[in-house]
């Protein structure tokens, strides 16, 4: 019986009668798919981009904005910008001076 036919997981028989696990590619130490047994920590970046993505209203996207932008990193403005676009009042928002000095200090950070 060749591999493809046993599958990933099964137990083979060697000379010595010894069972040999052979393992999956999406299992074992050193698997991306692993789950860590240490609680990870989000950084200070996925903090902001779960309080953006949770701002229900331009102007908490904005306050975010204004109040963290030195800690923002590309993935945080894109997202603010993402959210920007999918609250209700975030069309009428793109005038508010606000809006106008986060873009500005998009700009002067790139």
């Amino acid at each position: 019986m060749d591999a493809l036919e046993r599958g990933h997981g099964d137990r083979e028989e060697t000379a010595e009668t010894q069972p040999v696990v052979r393992q999956s590619f999406y299992s074992g130490p050193y698997s991306i798919f692993s789950r860590s047994r240490r609680p990870r920590e989000d950084s200070e970046n996925a903090k902001l981009n779960r309080r953006l993505s949770m701002s229900a209203a331009a102007k908490d996207v904005l306050n975010v904005c204004i109040m963290h932008h030195s800690e923002f990193d590309t993935v945080n403005f894109v997202t603010a910008f993402h959210r920007m676009a999918k609250v209700p009042d975030g069309k009428a928002a793109t005038g508010d001076p606000m809006f106008l000095e986060v873009v500005s200090q998009l700009i002067d950070r790139s």
